[in-house]
């Protein structure tokens, strides 16, 4: 995602009260601020399993200190209803925060 577009998902969403930029120049919440749902986030499905998005389109990386609303909100500005997570701070000894790749699938398959 870019910076630019993170930057106005958090502040039209009030999805983190301060953003910061990583060295990397990708503006994050920081951990310290709570992070408030944007309106559909709820809608966004978070997930490790790589199957779940074998068919999907790819749209953007994610990242963020909080695994569910953090990403979820970045997800919505992206237009994507999936976040797949690759790399989580308790998983992997690089990750400093959860980083993932949002994904258009479509509405879920009927069971």
């Amino acid at each position: 995602m870019g910076t630019a577009a993170w930057v106005f998902a958090c502040a039209a969403s009030l999805a983190c009260t301060g953003c910061i930029t990583t060295q990397n120049g990708v503006a994050m919440e920081s951990p310290a601020q709570p992070v408030l749902r944007a309106p559909g986030a709820d809608l966004v499905r978070v997930t490790r399993k790589p199957e779940d998005v074998a068919r999907c389109t790819a749209l953007g990386g994610v990242t963020s200190f909080d695994r569910g609303a953090g990403l979820q909100n970045q997800a919505v500005g992206l237009h994507a209803d999936t976040v797949f997570v690759y790399a989580q701070p308790d998983s992997s000894p690089s990750a400093l925060a959860f980083e993932g790749v949002a994904y258009r699938c479509g509405p879920p398959a009927a069971q």
